[in-house]
């Protein structure tokens, strides 16, 4: 009996015709699962157009209601900045006196590098902030905050020593009191209403 030896490298036929009937329904398969995809996804697309449009023409229906029911709106004059609008000190939480970009503007000029000694009037509820050019083992230097944030003096132990609060954030306008050495005395009155 002799075997052929190409017999038994070669697959049968009925093999070969199985494997290809086997990939071509995968293929299609894959297909009609895509279009079914595709389908629903067209569908979407359709139903959120059209709900799309009856909101607008729902729109358009009340742009065109009688003058009775026409809303009366007036805009609202009050800036959202209106911490920025003038010079202000703001007692923070942690401590410090931050000063607006307003106060900076007008004043950093004069101040860079400088520090300030606090003053206190415990009657009239008014802190001094006096400007010196050179440090002193009573002064606090003034830092600039971030781009844009204005400047920072850190202040907790003044703050602790006088009694003035500082458990939340309060704002105040800060005002030129007098000028002392060729610099600036500021002062900033607690019994206003404090904003923030």
């Amino acid at each position: 009996m002799s075997i052929r030896r190409n017999s038994l490298i070669r697959p049968p036929r009925l093999c070969i015709q199985v494997w290809f009937f086997l990939w071509i329904t995968i293929g299609i398969f894959i297909i009609i699962n895509n279009l079914k995809k595709s389908e629903k996804t067209l569908d979407n697309d359709y139903n959120a157009y059209y709900s799309c449009s009856r909101y607008n023409d729902n729109i358009s229906k009340e742009n065109n209601m009688s003058p009775a029911r026409k809303f009366n709106f007036r805009p609202f004059e009050e800036s959202s900045k209106r911490a920025g609008s003038s010079p202000r000190a703001t007692i923070t939480k942690y401590g410090n006196i931050n000063l607006n970009n307003k106060f900076k503007d007008e004043n950093w000029t004069m101040i860079k590098g400088c520090h300030v000694i606090f003053h206190y009037d415990p009657e009239s509820r008014v802190i001094g902030l006096q400007v010196v050019a050179n440090p002193a083992h009573n002064s606090y230097p003034i830092r600039e905050l971030e781009a844009g944030k204005g400047l920072v003096v850190t202040a907790r132990a003044f703050l602790k020593h006088s009694g003035i609060p500082f458990t939340k954030s309060s704002s105040y306008d800060i005002k030129l009191y007098d000028t002392r050495d060729s610099l600036p005395f500021f002062y900033v009155d607690l019994r206003q209403a404090g904003a923030d």
